[in-house]
């Protein structure tokens, strides 16, 4: 029995070991060769140009707020108050304080 055992533990750690140096190789492989770790390339990285866009090019993708909640809100909420100018969400006109309480 306690030869099975040990034949059997044997085994085990034979293909333990065989696991671990697999993992090993395939760690080096991908470590050292596929992503080059550690590998000098004598070389200063140079500065890459980034374009900025100018001012005048942002201006032109600027949208003012009242166009973009009139594009996205119901017409009945943006309406004209008696000057002409815009009201994103005209006032409802009621008799009581806003602090009252309605019941």
């Amino acid at each position: 029995m306690s030869t099975v055992c040990s034949d059997r533990l044997k085994i085990m750690q034979d293909n333990h070991t065989n696991g671990i140096s697999n993992i090993r190789s395939l760690a080096k492989k991908c470590l050292l060769h596929d992503y080059l770790v550690d590998h000098a390339t004598s070389k200063t990285p140079s500065r890459q140009t980034i374009n900025v866009p100018s001012l005048a090019s942002i201006e032109e993708l600027r949208t003012s707020i009242c166009d973009l909640v009139s594009e996205f809100k119901p017409e009945n909420v943006v309406k004209r108050d008696s000057e002409g100018k815009r009201q994103l969400y005209p006032s409802k006109q009621t008799s009581r304080s806003p602090l009252t309480p309605v019941n």
